[in-house]
């Protein structure tokens, strides 16, 4: 059964969505790599951080690895700035560079 959306004019695309899923699961073996718990490092991204946990970043780590943003704006300044780039991206090896990351951070002082 389809289901109608009120959101009249936007076509979610399921079956691009569920094609797109397949594909960032390639990153597979590098998000699978992601600590689990805390590190000696606080700066660095660990799955069971409460706030931004496995499915957040592996999705933002193989989005970043897919579609190899040249330019990133990034609104909230949290876990997803310290996940992105990635560890993987610091690496020219694997020819990704993210070349700017501006980040806006949306607490008041």
């Amino acid at each position: 059964m389809e289901r109608r959306s009120a959101m009249v004019g936007v076509d979610f695309n399921e079956a691009g969505q569920l094609n797109q899923l397949k594909e960032i699961t390639a990153f597979r073996d590098e998000y699978t790599q992601f600590p689990q718990d805390r590190t000696a490092d606080p700066k660095a991204y660990y799955v069971g951080n409460h706030s931004y946990m496995t499915v957040d970043g592996e999705v933002l780590h193989s989005m970043v690895r897919k579609f190899k943003p040249r330019r990133m704006i990034e609104i909230g300044s949290g876990w997803s700035t310290v996940i992105t780039p990635p560890p993987s991206l610091r690496t020219p090896p694997r020819g990704i560079r993210v070349n700017s990351q501006s980040s806006i951070h949306t607490r008041m002082i």
